[in-house]
């Protein structure tokens, strides 16, 4: 095999004369008929059982005669073709000039890698995942490798067995999610009848963020306080992702420990007398989650003190573990203010809530320590966990158990009020990029993007399909925010922050997991202040 080398345990020809790729290449495919259109199907029920979502975009590098992307115009908003041939792209597809310059949810080579003079530009894709279909080489031995029909000479430039191609994805930053033959069934090659002929991987990309979320965190001993909450729960549930080597959880009720995590040590006590307990343990990163979060209190000395003080004392026993500290501040700095909404720009709270806030914020701000402290204002959060709250839970989950009970709702006249919704995973998320990273400031989290109240009944309701309906009613208040948006910048430039699920993809993943134990069943009880006022509690807000 003189024309032929390997590198590792893939097979490249050396010196090659290649064929023309152009109009009368890809119009052959269209000999197939049915069969190409069954495998084109076939090939996206593959992709999005394995992904789990329907990705926004996808690239289809070698497109052929357009076959796979004529059937995933069908499901995936926006489809891209790429091919050195000529042949046209049918009506809603988009011609792509480089596969490189910007960012695919999807990226497929059916049936094109092995054509490539490189094959390491896999290396520069911008993409979530890649799949991959080849011809599986399962012999490099002379005999066999030369009579081969997939050789192909001057077409078929590379040969993969699976462990080559897992080895070389795997070198260029990939991990393998899925493996088969399955297009095998469809093209009913003589040769797959002994073995399997076509060879279809389906490899995600892995984050350099991700790697280093958990290099940081493995073996960090962690305090989250307010650690039986909402937020806080879902922290303490996603850092046990990373290998922490402990939590200690400081809430102002602890009746049980329902879960044995070894991991996870729990102390009682509340921000007004029991702060100083923390003196007593030892901690790398402080989670603070823990506040009076009832907007409507209007004992300033209580919310200040148990917000504010209960934080500067933190901040001195942070100071002495030399501990990173990320806490939680609020949107409700903004008040009434414009849209969108940027940090150090018209921050007006309208309660005391909001301004002990501010003050944790401003003191951050004038910090001169020599710990990070980052805070971070959360705009509307929802998801699991939230259900102790009561009258003070997201509007999203308010609305979810009057559909899912079959019961009407009512909205302010005419629905249109919007605001920026962000799931509780993504600002789990957040507060882990926040800890990392060694930075004092504050930045908002959000979603970045305002969706109003009447597009959130919608996907609801496209969930449980039934008889509850729309009442629209006069809004009694003489303060209501018609806008809240949360100007992303910072945080998506300094803390490398992008939301993982958007609206739909949110309330959807809450649903599919709202009948799920939390971490935290019974504790979430009593977990927070929770006083609402009686007028509050019959409309969605």
């Amino acid at each position: 095999m003189d024309n032929y080398e390997q590198f590792g345990k893939i097979i490249r020809q050396k010196n090659v004369n290649k064929i023309a790729y152009n109009y009368d290449y890809s119009n052959q495919y269209n000999g197939y008929g049915e069969r190409a259109k069954y495998l084109s199907y076939l090939r996206l029920g593959v992709l999005l059982g394995n992904i789990n979502k329907i990705p926004n975009s996808i690239l289809d590098v070698g497109y052929g005669n357009c076959d796979f992307l004529n059937a995933a115009k069908e499901r995936i908003k926006t489809c891209y073709g790429y091919d050195i041939s000529e042949y046209p792209l049918s009506d809603g597809l988009i011609k792509a000039d480089t596969m490189c310059e910007r960012h695919y949810d999807v990226i497929c080579f059916f049936d094109s890698l092995e054509h490539f003079d490189e094959i390491d530009i896999i290396k520069n894709l911008q993409c979530d995942y890649v799949f991959i279909s080849v011809p599986w080489c399962h012999n490099f031995c002379e005999d066999w490798f030369l009579k081969w029909y997939h050789r192909k000479p001057d077409e078929h430039l590379w040969h993969f067995n699976k462990e080559a191609l897992w080895e070389f994805f795997q070198n260029n930053g990939y991990e393998c999610i899925h493996t088969s033959n399955f297009e095998d069934f469809i093209r009913n090659n003589s040769e797959s009848q002994y073995y399997p002929n076509i060879l279809s991987c389906i490899f995600k990309k892995k984050h350099p963020i991700e790697q280093q979320l958990y290099e940081f965190y493995r073996d960090k001993r962690i305090l989250v306080t307010g650690g039986t909450g909402f937020i806080g729960s879902n922290i303490v549930e996603g850092l046990l992702d990373y290998d922490v080597a402990k939590i200690t959880v400081f809430d102002r009720t602890i009746k049980r420990t329902p879960y044995n995590y070894n991991k996870i040590t729990y102390i009682q006590g509340d921000l007004l007398h029991d702060v100083s307990k923390l003196d007593e343990i030892d901690f790398d990163v402080c989670f603070h989650e823990a506040a009076n979060v009832d907007t409507t209190c209007t004992d300033t000395d209580n919310m200040m003190s148990t917000n504010f003080r209960a934080f500067v004392h933190l901040t001195n026993i942070c100071e002495k573990k030399h501990a990173r500290l990320i806490y939680a501040s609020s949107a409700a700095v903004y008040g009434n203010s414009a849209f969108p909404n940027r940090v150090g720009t018209d921050e007006s709270p309208l309660n005391i809530y909001g301004e002990s806030k501010m003050a944790m914020d401003k003191y951050v701000q004038n910090y001169q320590g020599d710990i990070s402290i980052t805070g971070l204002r959360y705009f509307n959060v929802y998801g699991p966990g939230e259900d102790h709250k009561n009258n003070m839970r997201s509007m999203v989950k308010q609305m979810m158990d009057k559909i899912r009970e079959g019961k009407d709702v009512e909205l302010f006249e005419f629905g249109e009020q919007k605001r920026d919704f962000v799931y509780v995973k993504d600002v789990v998320r957040c507060n882990l990029l926040a800890g990392m990273k060694n930075i004092t400031g504050i930045f908002n989290c959000g979603h970045g993007v305002s969706v109003s109240f009447n597009e959130i009944y919608k996907i609801i309701y496209s969930y449980f399909r039934n008889d509850t309906k729309l009442v629209y009613i006069k809004n009694k208040y003489d303060f209501f925010q018609n806008n809240t948006l949360a100007d992303m910048t910072e945080t998506k430039s300094q803390l490398e922050f992008i939301c993982k699920y958007n609206i739909v993809e949110g309330i959807y993943h809450y649903m599919s997991n709202s009948s799920k134990s939390t971490l935290f069943p019974e504790l979430l009880q009593s977990s927070r202040v929770q006083r609402v006022s009686k007028d509050s509690s019959s409309h969605l807000s």
